[in-house]
């Protein structure tokens, strides 16, 4: 769902709201708007039945969640060939979440009943272990959909998001390429070779076979393959294979990738690579790399957004019968006001809210639908995906002056300059993480759930391990710490109140907290960067990004083009290729790395005490120099990593403008010139 918010009022106080005042692309459905259980106006007789609802439900689908994992490690012990496959859909999780419940259950056959039974093999020895007593619940079948939906999009996104990259890494690390450059650069070293005739051989004999087995084991291979004695020669790649045969093997005979590739297959069709994944997290225990765990547990203590309806209010809030005749706009005006601004019509009346929120019990997400004038039900419009255009000799004439080049990174989550800049003279303006974390008061929030948090809550939470463990013994000790833990750290993070008058549930309120400063420093952003370069910039961002990368945050290209998009500015990509390579002064591909830092991880010192700062390079071309303001001297340039590759976006808009293309330096397939300018 889009969301486009923008917010007023304080939340915890009877008359917060937040309300949204942004238009939709054509085509565009459904919207979701961001308030609080005040702002809509929820009848206070009926929040304690709110409250109880929210955590219950909370409490049954983590119990959802552990027991789907219980279930697979029990049926793959007990059966080899077990198909996971046939699990891993809606229908069984929401079976999964009504087993935990006590209700009259009707007479079903068929595939259901099947289902039921199949459960039911494991379902005492999980209650026996975990001590849960399944709550009654009466009218549970609506909530059991919704949220039999949410585990089977969790199961699905684990795979889209880790197969590939955890398959990667197991090859990386079976392969030691990162060990085998580094013996191999230091031996050739110590006979004095030169460094590009050191990179060369690295890559003929490492990097380039490490490539062609990546690319030779992402397709579908027979049960009896073996590699190529001439390609591969080397024992290391014979035994990297056998150590991920049961993963390349664990498919059907005729089954095939979609695109000849297991991470595009994997993307399209992530359900039937479910028994791959659980096999290569297993090879991840054999070759002792750190176990992820491909079964998802819910492991948050504070209530999760849960979804009510029309159904479940009048069911489940109000205590009624439900039928398809009541008038839902009727129920919900007996327990919210409708006349809130995040309730309002938008785009003219087309946009309404039509019977579904999602709460936590303080914070409210409300959902908005477009219907069709002629139906009841929700206007099926095809949904127009516009990607981001790259930016040509036609967008850089007509936009000349006004251009903004952007390089998204972590530290510097955003860091522009305008196409006025010279290397000596440059236009810049930076937007850092520490500015953002400090806007949305992560560090002040962190303090205030540390500070309230009971040193035996800490303790218990301590002996809360082996949740992603495979082995059933080890995954049976944690649900029963966890049973046994419970009382302790669910009182904490579900009842404790602040001092408040409201007496909001403290955890809840910071999440909600913590939303508004996101929001709100994205607006802080926005107007930063209309003060800096004006409200008519156009924004040319580069088009790298590392969404998924050990030990650092994702950059947020994607998230960054969608902000300015929808704050109504016009956003292109451009390709940086080689923009942080070659020096904005003298034209060269002439960077390089140089200084050696104390490592900024503490927990990885003791392995790497000292690393290369990767954000300051300098010029290794000896006419390109610069002159120190302190001492006069003439030192190689130093250049921020940032503002190289920004400075050299600008070249390329303005060669782009000039009709000349992208600079020979920066295109790809071309070997950079060596023709230089003098530097400016």
């Amino acid at each position: 769902m889009d969301s486009d918010r923008s917010l007023s009022g304080t939340p915890g106080t009877p008359g917060s709201n937040m309300s949204t005042s942004s238009s939709l692309a054509p085509g565009d459905r459904i919207i979701s708007v961001k308030s609080s259980i005040d702002g809509i106006g929820w009848d206070p007789e009926r929040r304690e039945r709110l409250e109880e609802y929210v955590v219950t439900v909370h409490n049954i689908t983590t119990h959802a969640y552990s027991l789907s994992k219980y279930i697979f490690l029990r049926a793959i012990q007990e059966d080899e060939n077990f198909d996971i496959r046939r699990c891993i859909n809606r229908d069984f999780f929401a079976e999964v979440w009504l087993k935990l419940t006590r209700y009259a259950r009707g007479r079903a056959g068929g595939r259901t009943a099947a289902t039921r039974a199949f459960i039911d093999t494991y379902l005492d020895d999980y209650l026996e272990v975990t001590g849960f007593v399944p709550p009654d619940f009466r009218y549970g079948q609506q909530a059991s959909l919704i949220e039999g939906a949410k585990i089977f999009t969790s199961y699905s996104n684990n795979v889209q998001m880790r197969l590939g990259s955890h398959l990667r890494q197991a090859v990386n690390h079976l392969l030691r390429i990162r060990q085998r450059k580094a013996e191999l650069i230091a031996y050739r070293r110590r006979e004095g070779l030169i460094d590009a005739l050191i990179k060369s051989e690295v890559y003929r004999e490492i990097t380039e076979p490490a490539t062609r087995f990546k690319e030779l084991i992402a397709r579908r291979l027979p049960q009896d393959f073996v590699l190529d004695g001439e390609q591969f020669g080397d024992p290391i790649y014979n035994n990297a294979l056998e150590t991920l045969r049961p993963v390349l093997t664990s498919y059907p005979v005729d089954y095939r990738f979609r695109g000849n590739s297991i991470y595009y297959d994997s993307k399209g069709r992530p359900v039937e690579h479910m028994r791959a994944f659980y096999e290569l997290a297993l090879s991840f225990i054999d070759i002792e790399l750190p176990v992820f765990n491909c079964f998802p547990l819910r492991r948050s203590w504070t209530p999760c957004y849960t979804t009510i309806d029309s159904k479940i209010l009048c069911q489940n809030i109000l205590g009624r019968r439900w039928t398809n005749r009541q008038d839902k706009i009727a129920l919900w005006r007996e327990v919210i006001n409708l006349n809130s601004d995040a309730l309002k019509h938008q785009e003219n009346g087309e946009l309404q809210f039509r019977g579904t929120i999602q709460t936590d019990g303080v914070g409210v997400t409300v959902i908005k639908k477009r219907m069709d004038r002629e139906s009841r039900y929700t206007a099926r419009f095809a949904v127009v995906v516009e990607s981001i255009q790259y930016i040509s000799q036609e967008i850089a004439q007509e936009t000349v002056g006004r251009c903004v080049t952007i390089d998204p990174g972590r530290r510097d989550l955003l860091f522009c300059v305008h196409e006025n800049s010279t290397a000596n003279n440059p236009n810049k303006f930076r937007f850092t993480k520490q500015y953002g974390d400090k806007f949305e008061k992560i560090k002040k929030y962190r303090r205030i759930r540390e500070a309230v948090k009971p040193a035996r809550v800490a303790a218990a939470e301590r002996l809360l391990v082996n949740y992603d463990s495979l082995n059933r013994d080890e995954f049976e000790q944690y649900l029963e710490n966890r049973s046994n833990m419970t009382d302790i750290i669910q009182n904490h993070y579900v009842n404790f109140r602040t001092n408040h008058r409201t007496a909001h549930p403290l955890h809840r309120k910071l999440r909600l907290f913590a939303y508004i400063r996101r929001q709100q420093g994205n607006e802080d952003l926005i107007s930063k960067l209309d003060e800096q370069f004006g409200v008519e910039a156009v924004y040319v961002m580069g088009n790298w990004s590392s969404p998924n990368t050990r030990f650092h945050e994702p950059v947020r290209g994607l998230g960054f083009r969608r902000l300015l998009q929808k704050a109504g500015k016009r956003v292109y990509l451009i390709d940086e290729f080689r923009t942080s390579q070659c020096c904005p002064a003298c034209e060269r591909r002439s960077l390089e790395t140089f200084r050696m830092v104390d490592n900024p991880r503490p927990h990885r010192r003791r392995a790497n005490p000292r690393v290369i700062r990767h954000g300051l390079l300098r010029c290794t071309n000896q006419n390109c120099r610069a002159m120190t303001n302190n001492t006069n001297r003439i030192v190689p340039r130093l250049w921020n990593r940032d503002m190289a590759a920004c400075l050299n976006m600008v070249d390329i808009v303005r060669s782009l403008r000039a009709g000349n293309g992208i600079p020979p330096r920066f295109r790809r397939g071309e070997a950079p010139q060596n023709q230089s300018k003098n530097p400016k």
